[in-house]
């Protein structure tokens, strides 16, 4: 299912505020003990974006494609940032290879809560959100930690006047200690990426066919160079790990 609109406004990327990393101990105590990493997609849908030149400026066309229902990004998103911890040294394990079927549906209720109240307009922060019945079936399971990630939603601009297409999204990560029973670290983080696509090739066509591959590949390697430490354009962009504090933050 998609819609469509037109609009003449400019399109507004939100830059990742800058946030203070998570304190020594919490970060030690992160590294030592068992984490569960569980991402939750509330969006389930591709944002396109495409610029369209006018005489007196440029407008862009939206259209959105839903894939709920076709794409466990859930799962599949939990295991990349699972992968991506294993490599700073945390003992990640995914929520999904952790929970019976019976105990993914219960959580999925409580996960689309808690989107609906960490990402709405208040944007309430609360470890009271946490439902206990989440925290008990992870704590039940011998963890220690849970971190907990949504996103945006991936979004693919299409630019005019031979500009290459760009990919965005912002992910906000809450990592909880389940012991004590609170929020030792929150921010949410932007990921930016150019994009090689053959001229005449159409957004849909480069991410949708085939199962959505092109999606999935994209959102992967996004993910992966995220939690790089990178320098381009003389500006040095600190990784995932850098900015938890998991890592050594280069200033």
């Amino acid at each position: 299912m998609s819609r469509l609109v037109v609009s003449s406004c400019a399109l507004l990327l939100a830059a990742c505020a800058t946030v203070s990393p998570m304190a020594p101990d919490s970060a030690r105590d992160m590294k030592t003990g068992k984490v569960v990493v569980a991402f939750f997609d509330g969006v389930e849908q591709i944002n396109y974006r495409e610029d369209v030149y006018l005489v007196l400026g440029v407008a862009q066309v939206a259209s959105n494609s839903v894939y709920g229902g076709f794409w466990d990004s859930s799962k599949e998103i939990s295991a990349m940032h699972t992968s991506e911890f294993a490599k700073l040294g945390v003992r990640a394990t995914s929520l999904y290879d952790i929970v019976t079927e019976s105990e993914r549906a219960e959580l999925a209720t409580i996960q689309k809560e808690m989107f609906s109240l960490y990402s709405g307009p208040t944007k309430v922060q609360d470890e009271s959100l946490l439902k206990s019945r989440f925290r008990d079936l992870l704590l039940g399971k011998g963890n220690d930690y849970l971190v907990w990630a949504t996103w945006s939603g991936y979004l693919f601009h299409i630019h005019t006047l031979g500009l290459p297409p760009h990919e965005a999204f912002t992910t906000t990560y809450w990592v909880f200690d389940l012991k004590g029973n609170r929020i030792v670290w929150t921010g949410s983080i932007g990921s930016r990426e150019r994009v090689e696509m053959r001229e005449g090739l159409s957004g849909k066509d480069f991410l949708e066919k085939d199962n959505l591959a092109g999606l999935k590949s994209r959102v992967a390697n996004m993910i992966k160079e995220r939690y790089k430490a990178r320098t381009g354009r003389g500006i040095y962009s600190n990784s995932v790990g850098q900015i938890m504090g998991l890592e050594v933050k280069n200033e």
